[in-house]
This record gives C-alpha cells, structure tokens and sequence, in this order.
C-alpha cells in the first residue's frame, strides 16, 4: 500500500460512520451555493442545511470546472501502525494538479505533481522520484472513505492529478439518515449539524469580505466523531491571484532543485529526516526552503514586511527563548526580566499582525485591509515565518511561557490576545494540553479568536469574570472581548462595556484594528460602535479608524448581496455616517 492509499484510509477510520447516501432524496433544483445566505435575511438552520445539499459548491480538474485551493488536516482516535499523516495541501490551477503532505511535522515529506510523486526516505534521507498513474482526491457521497480511489475519474484525466470536491453530495453521505438536530450560530458563522450517533460537522461560513477576496463563501468543513477524531477542510481559496496559493511556475523543476533520486519503488516506510547533526538540520532546512518555493508567489509582495523585517524579530526572540529562558525555565532557576521579554514579544506579534493582514490584501489596490478567517491568517502567519518556526513558536515558545510560573496571569492574558489573532494552526484541534490553574481562561481567549464555538463552561468563566464585584482590569477587558466574538455583547453590564470601549480607544493600532473587526462582525456590536461614532471626534485618528472598518464592510456586503451579514439600510446608514469622516483631511 502505497503513502496516498494509507493516507486516505486513515481518512476513513476517521470518519467512522455507517451512512447513507440521502438525507433529503435526491436534490430538487440546483442552488447556487456562494448566493445561499442571501436568500433570507435571517438565516434558519433547517432551511440553511436544505439548501447545502442542494447547492453546486464544487472545485474540479475537469475542463471548465472551478479550480481552487484547500487544506486537510486529520488526526485519529486510535493507536496506528501506519505514520499519521496530519496535514495535505491540495492546489489546482487548472492545468497542474498538486498535493503536498506532512506527516507528524510541519515540514512536507510528500509532494505530488501530476505524476510524479517525491517522497523523503528515512533509510536515504533525499527525496525519491518515481511516477504514478496519477494521484485522485475526490470528496463526495460516493468517496466518503477512500479519496484517493480512482473510481469515478473521467479517462482523458486518469493520466494526471484530479482533484473533486463536491460539498453537497458530501454532505448528503455524511448525514445519510442520522440527522439529529441543526442550529445556526451568528456570530461564528457556523451551521452546527449533529449526528444520532453523536457526532457533528460544522460548516463555516465567510463575512462578504472574505467571500470576495477570496472568491468563494466557504470557510471550511469540522468533521467531529463521536470518538474524538477529527477531519478538517478549509483554507479554501478560488480567487487565482491571491498570493496565498501555490506557485506553479518552476513546479516542473522541483525535482531537480531538491535533488530527486530515481526511486524505482516506493520506500518501505516514510518520514522525515533524522535531525542528528548539524548536516542534518542544514539538509532539513534545505527541503523546508525548496518546497516553500512553492509558497512564495512571484509577484512582488506589496509590503516587504511580510517575509522579511518581523521575520527576523521574531526569530531573533524565538532563539533567545530557545537559548537562555527555556534552559532557565527547565532547570527551575529564575529568568529575571522576564515579563519584560514577553511584553516585547506581544509588540513585535502586533506588527506581524499588521503585516500579513496588508500582505494577504495589497495583491488588489482596491482591496479592504479586513482579514476575517482564522484559517486563513494562519496560512499568512506560515508563509511569513515558514511553517516549521510557526509551529515552533507556537508549541514551544507561546505553550511554555503559558505554562510558566514565572509569568505573570497579566503577560500571559497579553501574549494569548497578540497570538490568538493570528487564527488556529490545524494541530490546535487535537488539544494543547494543561496550561495550569488559569488555563480554562487562556482557552477561552484563543478560542474565541480562533472562531471556535464557545462551551458552556467558557461562557459561564466570561461572565463570571465580567460581573466580579471588584475585577481585574485585564481579565474583564479579555473576558469582554470573547463575548463579543461569541456575540453576547448585550450581555455585558453597560458599565463595565463602557469601561473596556474607554481602554480600547488608548490600545496599539494592531488592537484597536482586531477590536473593531470583531465588533463589526455582529449586529448588536455595530450598533454598539456606531453610536460612538460622535464620540470618538476628540480622538480623530480612532474615529477613522472605525469609520474606514465600516464603510469596508457596507460595500463588500452591497458588493456581494449578504444582506444576512448587514442589512441594505444598514448598509447605506453606515456609508453614509462614514464616508464623510473618511474623506475629510487628516488633522
């Protein structure tokens, strides 16, 4: 069995359903899936789902069909003897298929290209060139546990990659007959279906501006059993001149540039290099960069910050955390400084923040600076700092600072609001382990920023915080803010609201930018930040900020017909208010 077929059969023991292939009969009319929240202004569940497996959502190698980009990321709920394969990149440009593969790490050891399949050897450790028939991903009804079968593939494409992806009639095999309930949640733009066996699948769902840039409505798909596995598909990208997809110009010569040799079999076992020397790692870093070309679009970037002056600041500070504080840390002995140190993380995080948001957007001088999906701020988060110091930071550096001691609950509260925004790396799904007595809140921070759906036990910690008869300034503001993600806005006292709005107005631009993006997401906390509007004249350079916030949002839902996002009167009072602000001189 070949590293696709094991792939995608672990794919399957994920899944673990026993399913139809019906949850309605067979779709009535064809709806257009990116027109599907437009169709009421408040959105029912029932409705919502009805029309899902009746949409036309489909990405196709096919000629003429709709070419895009994703992700998967899986991880089991059992022991296996086979490697775990976490995470697969799949892009199409419409004339070139690729699927790049990381097993257990965040460095790829497969990459497939039409045909030709590179594969790192353990026992060799250099990639290994062979050809294949082609490799096939299909997601449907008829593909619920072997993507990689070939069953179904048109001739004329058998020769190559094939990459289909068809939401409804997945969604059909994956509900069958065991639909228990569906509810929608506003404020995350999520469907939430769940199964009689207990578990569920979350459809997420994107702002107008989102859905514009990025060209299609779909956020991403959670598949969740009633084990606690867990099947992700998101990061879905339609528009081809975003500079997050894949860049197929030298993709031909890949093999070359990494050193391929002629691999007449398939290795036995696949992983990634041993890292037992110095020659070793500089052979690790070699693979990282080589298949990163694929990552680096070849226009220029229209920030230069996104690859270059954050990256070294923080690396600079990821290797002294590396060198001196985690060493100090380990051996129980005092870091002096070091809330200091965190603090200069926070802010060089803000500015990373800034950066890939502009970087993610500058593609398009007409776009909005408004990056909503976690998913895709991570992707940006990646390519900045590559994907294997991303998920350093985040598994060393961010997870050991939290669990420290010597960290004040302040600090730690500042470092989880500065990293939540970058949005979730897939691994998060699966758990982060105790971060100690104040973890539930650090939690709840991350989730809320991450879009994740809040449990009752985090709600019940936010608002026990928010109503504290004599709170701490910081944990309210962070409790504060992960209510309004949740949308329970009108659930704050009026006075402790206006006391977290007064701190806001004083916060760094990169926080004030996250504060009014996640008020403006909701209908209650627009109407909320609108009626500061006047207000905020003493302080003009923050009464354009908002302005410029909600003006971006009125003409992408105008743009793309989302009136269950904002309203059209909404829309026009919003321009209407704001606009002037906008155009007036800057002081």
């Amino acid at each position: 069995m070949d590293a696709q077929a094991r792939h995608f059969l672990l794919v399957s023991l994920l899944c673990c359903c026993t399913l139809s292939h019906a949850i309605c009969g067979e779709p009535d009319e064809v709806i257009p899936f990116e027109r599907i929240l437009s169709r009421d202004a408040v959105v029912d569940a029932d409705r919502l789902l009805n029309d899902l497996v009746q949409s036309d959502f489909e990405l196709s190698s096919l000629t003429g069909g709709r070419h895009g980009f994703f992700e998967c990321y899986l991880n089991g709920d059992r022991p296996t003897d086979e490697p775990q394969i976490h995470r697969t990149i799949l892009d199409d440009d419409g004339e070139r298929r690729v699927q790049v593969l990381s097993t257990n790490d965040s460095l790829p050891n497969i990459v497939t290209i039409d045909r030709v399949i590179l594969i790192v050897g353990r026992s060799s450790n250099r990639w290994e060139q062979r050809l294949i028939r082609g490799f096939t991903c299909q997601v449907d009804e008829d593909h619920l546990f072997t993507y990689s079968d070939p069953a179904g593939v048109p001739p004329e494409v058998e020769s190559g990659g094939y990459i289909r992806f068809r939401l409804a009639s997945f969604l059909r095999g994956l509900i069958g007959k065991q639909l228990k309930s569906t509810e929608w949640r506003a404020a995350t733009q999520t469907l939430v279906i769940t199964r009689s066996s207990g578990g569920r699948i979350l459809v997420r769902f994107r702002t107008p501006d989102d859905q514009r840039r990025l060209g299609t409505l779909l956020g991403g798909i959670h598949l969740r059993s009633s084990k606690g596995a867990d099947v992700l598909f998101h990061s879905f990208i339609v528009d081809r001149s975003s500079p997050l997809r894949l860049n197929f110009d030298d993709v031909e010569s890949l093999p070359a540039r990494l050193g391929a040799i002629d691999g007449t079999k398939s290795p036995t076992t696949v992983g990634l290099p041993y890292i037992t020397t110095r020659e070793g790692l500089q052979e690790v870093r070699k693979l990282e960069s080589e298949i990163l070309l694929l990552c680096d679009d070849s226009r220029e970037i229209g920030n230069p910050d996104f690859n270059t002056r954050f990256e070294e600041l923080i690396n600079g500070l990821a290797h002294a955390f590396e060198e001196g504080i985690r060493p100090t840390l380990s051996s129980g002995r005092r870091f002096r400084g070091l809330d200091a140190y965190v603090s200069a993380f926070v802010s060089e995080l803000e500015t990373a923040y800034l950066a890939i948001q502009r970087a993610i957007t500058e593609d398009d001088p007409n776009a909005d600076p408004i990056v909503d999906d976690p998913n895709i701020l991570w992707l940006g988060f990646e390519r900045g700092l590559k994907p294997r110091m991303a998920r350093l930071i985040f598994c060393d550096e961010l997870i050991g600072l939290l669990v420290s001691d010597q960290v004040s609950l302040p600090e730690k509260i500042k470092l989880c609001i500065a990293f939540g925004e970058f949005g979730p790396p897939p691994w998060a799904v699966s758990g982060m382990g105790s971060l100690g007595p104040d973890g539930p809140l650090l939690e709840a921070i991350l989730h809320a920023r991450w879009g994740w759906m809040p449990t009752e036990e985090e709600l019940a910690l936010c608002m026990a915080k928010v109503k504290e008869e004599w709170p701490r300034p910081l944990e309210q503001e962070a409790a504060i803010d992960s209510l309004i993600r949740w949308g329970h806005l009108n659930d704050v006292p009026p006075a402790a609201l206006e006391d977290w709005f007064l701190a806001k107005q004083s916060a760094s631009p990169a926080h004030r930018h996250c504060t009014w993006k996640a008020l403006t997401r909701t209908p209650e906390g627009r109407a909320f930040l609108l009626s500061k509007l006047d207000a905020l004249a003493a302080t003009p350079e923050v009464q354009r900020e908002v302005a410029d916030i909600f003006c971006h949002r009125a003409r992408a839902t105008l743009a793309m017909e989302r009136f269950d996002f904002m309203s059209r009167d909404e829309c026009e009072t919003s321009l209407k208010l704001c606009e002037p602000l906008i155009e007036r001189p800057a002081a």
